[in-house]
C-alpha cells in the first residue's frame, strides 16, 4: 500500500523538487500538467499508471499466494 501511495504522491514533489519537464516530472505530475491544459493526454496517462499499479498489485497477490508458502 505505501508503493501505490507513492505513486500518487505529488504534493511534495512539486513543493520541494518542482515540477520540470525532462529534470523532476513523475507520472502523477504530468497527469497533473496535461489535464489543465491538455485533458486527452492526462486521461491516456492516467489510465496507463491505473493499469501498470492494478498489474504490479495483481503481480504480487498472485506471488504470495497461500498455497504457495513455503512449508
Amino acid at each position: 500500500m505505501t508503493w501505490a501511495r507513492a505513486v500518487g504522491e505529488f504534493g511534495a514533489t512539486m513543493m520541494f523538487a518542482g515540477n520540470f519537464e525532462g529534470r523532476t516530472r513523475t507520472a502523477p505530475l504530468a497527469m497533473f500538467t496535461y489535464i489543465n491544459g491538455e485533458l486527452e493526454a492526462g486521461v491516456v496517462l492516467a489510465i496507463v499508471v491505473l493499469t501498470f499499479c492494478i498489474g504490479v498489485f495483481a503481480l504480487v497477490k498472485w506471488l504470495v499466494r497461500p498455497d504457495t508458502a513455503p512449508v
